[in-house]
Formats: structure tokens, C-alpha cells, sequence
């Protein structure tokens, strides 16, 4: 079976609809992942888009949709009271946010620095509940890509030594957005959420354009979900020695240029274009 995506809306075709015929012929196709318009959307391969994706990001002429063939997740944009471009969703989130504790929302939970490897994915039964893909190991990694989809834990960094150049901009080593676009760094949180109408707690960050949930993070050190529906915590690119900076939602405040010891941590994140 093929898929026709229109706007936010995927409509089953066959093999006789013009329209897939059309894209079959000019695109390249990949199986589990056939992701066109009559033609309109292009591909940047694997080997050009960073961040550990196997599959291809496919993109619309107005760079307005992103869809990977992996996940098989269409993400739109929408513009925050910073003026800035943003992804419409958290990475991994299966929607657009309608509540501060939609579970369809809340996305994968990264470690800091980390390919999308598998080692994000989370599978949400509910607002409070959700179980990892994978499971965890102990075993640090001596290199930028793991190869595992297990989640590291029992240390604050998954990488040793560190590298503090993995998520830096769009050419980043591990950078797992779409193309064109980059984890933000703290003082673009901060610009965000201190544009009015200002982010101030979990009603307005969920209010914002930005419709930001209360996921949570996956613990560093034992690997289980923490916080759910309590907090919500974005990773930010930028660093400071050791440390890795988040935007951090208590529910009740928001915590901005809040550096973090440990980057092993599963938070969301969310993409700014470049």
C-alpha cells in the first residue's frame, strides 16, 4: 500500500491513482516509508542527514513538513512569539499537543548529545504511563555513535570522555532534526519563553504555539520514566563544562539557563530552524 500525504492528513491510495504513480516515478522510494505528493516532496539521504536516522527525511517544497521514513512521523512548523521557526511537536510525538498531558504529544526522550538510535523511543499507553522500546545497559560508549538502542545508565554522561560538539547546529556530529534544523540553544529558550505572551508555567507553555507537554524524562541512572505529567524538561544544545542546559517546566514555574550535571538524562526535544 502507498501513502499520499496532504497537509497533516494521510489518505490510502493504490497502485492506479495517478498521484502515486506520479511520485512512485519521480522519488525514491524506500519500503515501510513512501512518504510523497504527486511528486512534491524531495529526500536528503541518510548519509546527509545526521542523527542516526536509517531511513530518509523527506521534506515539501515550502520546507513546511518533515516526515522519516523510520519513524514515519509528519511534522509541521509553527512560528513561537520569538518570530523563530519551531517543529509543531517534540520529536517522536505522534501529534500536536491538545492538553498539557497528552500522551500522543509527548514524544522521545533523549539523552543529551545522542543519535536517534532507538534508545529514545518510548511507547505511551496513557498520561502517566509509558514503557521504553528498549531497555538499558551499563556499558558506556568511547564514541559518538554507541551502536546500541539500549539507554546508558549508572553514569551522567552515556559517552566517555564527553563531547561537547554533538549536538552544536545543523551540521552537528548527532543532530537528530530535520534539515535545516537544530536543537536550540538556552539562550534561544530563554528568548522564547520571555517573548510575550511569556512561558511562565505549564498552562502557558502548553498554551503557547509551541503546545509544549509535561513528558517527563527517563533517569539516568536506573532507566525508568520519571515525572510524568509533573514536569516537562527540553534539552538545549549548549554546554558548560560537564554540564548540558534544559529548559525545565516544574508545572507551576519555568526554569531557564538551568545546567544540568547529567546529560545521560532522557528529555524531550524540540527543533528551531536554523
Amino acid at each position: 500500500m502507498k501513502f499520499f500525504i496532504s497537509t497533516f492528513l494521510v489518505i490510502g491510495c493504490s497502485m492506479f491513482d495517478v498521484r502515486c504513480s506520479q511520485a512512485q516515478n519521480t522519488t525514491n522510494w524506500q519500503t515501510g516509508g513512501q512518504w510523497a505528493t504527486g511528486g512534491q516532496w524531495t529526500t536528503v539521504p541518510s548519509a546527509a542527514a545526521a542523527g542516526g536516522f536509517s531511513g530518509d527525511w523527506w521534506t515539501n517544497t515550502a520546507a513546511t513538513l518533515f516526515s522519516n521514513t523510520v519513524d514515519h512521523l509528519t511534522y509541521g512548523v509553527v512560528t513561537g512569539a520569538d518570530t523563530r521557526v519551531w517543529l509543531d511537536r517534540d520529536l517522536g510525538a505522534k501529534s500536536v499537543a491538545t492538553a498539557a498531558n497528552d500522551y500522543q504529544a509527548y514524544g522521545s526522550l533523549f539523552q543529551w548529545g545522542r543519535r536517534a538510535d532507538g534508545h529514545q523511543k518510548i511507547t505511551w499507553t496513557g498520561p502517566v504511563t509509558g514503557t521504553p522500546l528498549y531497555g538499558t545497559t551499563t556499558n558506556t560508549s568511547s564514541t559518538d555513535n554507541p551502536g546500541t538502542n539500549l539507554f546508558i545508565i549508572g553514569t551522567p554522561d552515556w559517552r566517555s570522555p564527553g563531547n561537547n560538539d554533538l549536538w552544536q547546529g545543523v551540521n552537528g556530529t548527532n543532530n537528530p532534526s530535520p534539515p535545516g534544523f537544530r536543537l536550540p540553544t538556552t539562550q534561544e529558550w530563554t528568548t522564547l519563553a520571555t517573548s510575550a505572551p511569556a512561558i511562565t508555567n505549564a498552562a502557558t507553555a502548553y498554551s503557547s504555539s509551541l503546545k509544549l507537554t509535561l513528558a517527563g524524562g527517563r533517569a539516568y541512572n536506573t532507566g525508568d520514566l520519571n515525572f510524568t505529567s509533573v514536569n516537562g524538561f527540553w534539552w538545549a544544545s549548549s554546554v558548560s563544562g560537564a554540564f548540558a542546559y534544559r529548559m525545565y517546566d516544574s508545572g507551576s514555574a519555568i526554569f531557564l539557563g538551568n545546567a544540568y550535571p547529567n546529560r545521560a538524562w532522557g528529555f524531550s526535544v524540540r527543533c528551531i530552524k536554523n
